[in-house]
């Protein structure tokens, strides 16, 4: 017979008997599984309701090869594969080479259970069956339960086989140890004024920029001229000692107006125009905060402090052509 293509697709069954027990062997010609139910009455009632169980597990296969036993050729047992749309196979009388998958494995299966160690005697059918699951058969070289099962099932002899994933751990760990060693890990803290690698063209190497957010034990937020934000790994910073960020001529990232703005100086008169004292000034109370007026006098609760008027500032147009305004600024001096 042709072999198999798919697993459960054509099986033999046959009886064997060892020291007066009877057993049903059933094995699947693709992967060569072998399953052993011990019987305790050899009748077409009991076959049926065993390769129900079967049938119940791994499905109907569609052909099953059995010899001429009574059992076999009873009209039950014919109805029962009929009714299943199982088609049956029997073997031609006085040759039982037809059925030879089932009769090798009936003689594999009496000498191994003969030497087959256990309390009871599930227990030796047990340990007889996960021996010739795991074991590679000759003639497809691969074991039943890989054929049948799609995988290899642990067994005490996967504990002494090398695991590839302890083996990739155990690789991965030594190189994170070993770049651990070589590369000490640089942190950086919030707001902390930096030198950002220019991966990304021009004449700059490196870019002034200062840290604005954390967003890892090595990556950070940094924001760079333009008030641009970049996602940058710490190996493409470095700390900005130098204070590029507040050299003359460089522009300043930390800008409220969110532009490139070179700062202009503004001239604070060194005169205050006094006003009249409040009558209040020398009692203590607790201290009140209030809008600040330009000119007004402000109360702290001990020495009054007064405003001083500033000009305003003229407007600074950027290199891009926009007019920005800044704010009024509003310089405050202790009365001496």
């Amino acid at each position: 017979m042709a072999w198999a293509t798919q697993p459960w697709q054509r099986v033999h069954i046959d009886y064997a008997e060892v020291k007066g027990q009877n057993f049903l062997l059933v094995v699947d010609s693709h992967s060569k599984w072998l399953e052993v139910l011990p019987m305790n009455t050899t009748t077409s009632t009991a076959t049926i309701n065993v390769l129900r169980t079967l049938f119940a597990r791994y499905g109907l296969p569609i052909q099953l090869v059995s010899d001429n036993g009574p059992q076999f050729r009873s009209e039950e047992f014919q109805n029962f594969l009929k009714s299943n749309g199982v088609d049956h196979t029997l073997t031609p009388p006085y040759h039982p080479a037809t059925n030879g998958l089932a009769e090798r494995n009936v003689q594999t299966f009496k000498n191994a259970f003969a030497k087959s160690s256990g309390e009871t005697l599930g227990h030796k059918v047990a340990n007889v069956l996960f021996t010739l699951r795991n074991t590679p058969n000759t003639t497809t070289g691969k074991t039943p339960s890989e054929l049948f099962l799609k995988r290899s099932p642990r067994t005490r002899l996967s504990l002494v086989k090398p695991s590839l994933q302890r083996k990739v751990e155990k690789r991965q760990d030594a190189a994170k140890q070993q770049r651990d060693r070589s590369s000490s890990v640089r942190q950086f803290d919030l707001y902390q004024p930096v030198r950002v690698r220019n991966v990304r063209g021009g004449k700059d190497r490196w870019i002034p920029g200062t840290i604005v957010k954390v967003k890892g034990p090595r990556t950070y937020i940094v924001r760079i001229p333009g008030n641009n934000r970049r996602f940058v790994h710490s190996d493409h910073l470095i700390p900005d000692d130098t204070g590029a960020n507040a050299m003359a001529g460089k522009p300043n990232i930390n800008s409220p107006y969110g532009c490139d703005v070179v700062p202009v100086p503004v001239n604070v008169p060194q005169t205050t125009r006094e006003l009249g004292q409040s009558s209040n000034l020398d009692q203590p109370g607790p201290s009140t905060t209030s809008p600040v007026v330009s000119g007004s006098p402000v109360h702290t609760g001990q020495t009054p402090v007064v405003v001083a008027e500033s000009p305003a500032p003229s407007a600074t147009v950027t290199r891009s052509g926009r007019v920005v305004r800044p704010q009024e600024i509003v310089a405050l001096q202790l009365l001496q």
